[in-house]
């Protein structure tokens, strides 16, 4: 599988060439909890989804109700929400495809590469590298990958 950079795929995302600007960053685990840092270098907004879900929550809440299409209404909702930056870089979501079942996380991969059209800034999505079961199936990463929506991080050596 070919990634391209993260700072590729950024810059594919600030550009006018995607009518759909969703891309997915395959991040390595000794990267994981740098996720702001790295929305700074890319010049990103960073947002942890956790904390985002966690403040719409009402008080005394015990059950979020998570499906595919409420995650999906919730990135939506940080892509339409001015930034200091055209995109933003959101983490945890793993945290919430864990909570989904295997068709739920099919509908979110399908959903999020299709499904916001012409929003406000583009999302970068994190997802760490060895999720297994919580990425897309193979033959969703192939589009992605094909449409230069696909990041990874390689090191020297």
């Amino acid at each position: 599988m070919a990634l391209g950079t993260p700072a590729d795929v950024v810059a594919l995302l600030r550009s006018p060439l995607l009518r759909v600007r969703t891309a997915l960053w395959l991040m390595p685990m000794n990267y994981l909890g740098r996720e702001q840092e790295e929305a700074v270098r890319l010049r990103l907004d960073a947002v942890d989804l956790r904390q985002v879900w966690l403040n719409t929550l009402p008080e005394g809440t015990k059950h979020i109700g998570l499906t595919s299409d409420k995650l999906l209404d919730e990135l939506d909702r940080i892509t339409e929400q001015p930034g200091a930056s055209d995109c933003v870089l959101v983490y945890n979501v793993d945290l919430f495809l864990a909570r989904l079942r295997q068709s739920e996380r099919k509908v979110f991969w399908e959903g999020l590469f299709t499904a916001l059209p012409h929003r406000q800034r583009g999302l970068l999505v994190v997802m760490p590298q060895r999720a297994g079961d919580l990425l897309p199936a193979p033959d969703q990463l192939t589009l992605w990958e094909r449409e230069g929506r696909l990041a990874g991080t390689f090191f020297a050596g």
